[in-house]
C-alpha cells in the first residue's frame, strides 16, 4: 500500500501549488497558503521515510506504522479539502472552483486502488475528501451547485462500494 501510494506524495504540494495559484492565493493569502504547501511538503517527506523504512518499521512497530502513515494521509487530504473548500466558497462554481473538485475526483477515483489494502483508510479517505465538498456544495444552494453535490455524493458512494469489493477480493 505504501509503495503503491509513493507516487502520490508529492502529487498534494503540486496540485495545491497550482490549483492556489490560479485561485491567486499565492499573492492575496501567501503567508497563509505557503504555510499549507510547506506543510504538505513536509507531510510528502514523513509518507516517503515511512515507505522507504517500511521493512524496518513495520516489523518493529505495525501499529505505530499504520497510524503515522494514516495519520499523515488524513492531515494530507484535510489540507487540500480545506483548500478547495476554501476556493469554493471565495469563487462560487467558477473556473478555479472546477478545477480544485476535478483534482479532488481525481484523487478520490486513485484512492480506491492505492488503499485497497485498508477498508479503513479508503474510508476515511473517502470521509476527508467527499463529505466537505457535498456541504460546501449544499451550502452554496444554486442550482448548479445542489446537482453537483448530488453527484459528489453518488459518485462517493459508488467509490465506497467499490472499494468495499475491491478490499473483499484482496484479502
Amino acid at each position: 500500500m505504501a509503495r503503491r501510494a509513493a507516487p502520490g506524495n508529492l502529487l498534494y504540494p503540486a496540485v495545491c501549488l497550482i490549483v492556489g495559484h490560479v485561485a491567486g492565493y499565492t499573492s492575496s493569502h501567501a503567508p497563509t497558503f505557503f504555510s499549507l504547501v510547506v506543510a504538505l511538503l513536509m507531510l510528502a517527506a514523513l509518507r516517503v521515510y515511512l515507505t522507504v523504512r517500511f521493512e524496518e518499521l513495520y516489523r518493529s512497530r505495525p501499529g505505530s506504522w499504520k497510524w503515522l502513515f494514516g495519520s499523515a494521509l488524513a492531515a494530507t487530504l484535510l489540507i487540500w479539502t480545506g483548500l478547495s473548500c476554501r476556493i469554493l466558497l471565495d469563487h462560487g462554481l467558477a473556473g478555479v472552483a472546477y478545477f480544485a473538485l476535478l483534482a479532488s475526483v481525481i484523487m478520490a477515483s486513485l484512492s480506491i486502488t492505492t488503499y485497497t489494502a485498508s477498508r479503513p483508510m479508503i474510508a476515511v479517505f473517502l470521509s476527508i475528501l467527499v463529505a466537505p465538498h457535498v456541504i460546501v456544495l449544499i451550502y452554496l444552494g444554486t442550482p448548479s451547485a445542489l446537482s453537483i453535490a448530488l453527484m459528489a455524493s453518488v459518485y462517493g458512494g459508488y467509490l465506497w462500494t467499490a472499494g468495499r469489493r475491491l478490499n473483499a477480493g484482496y484479502l
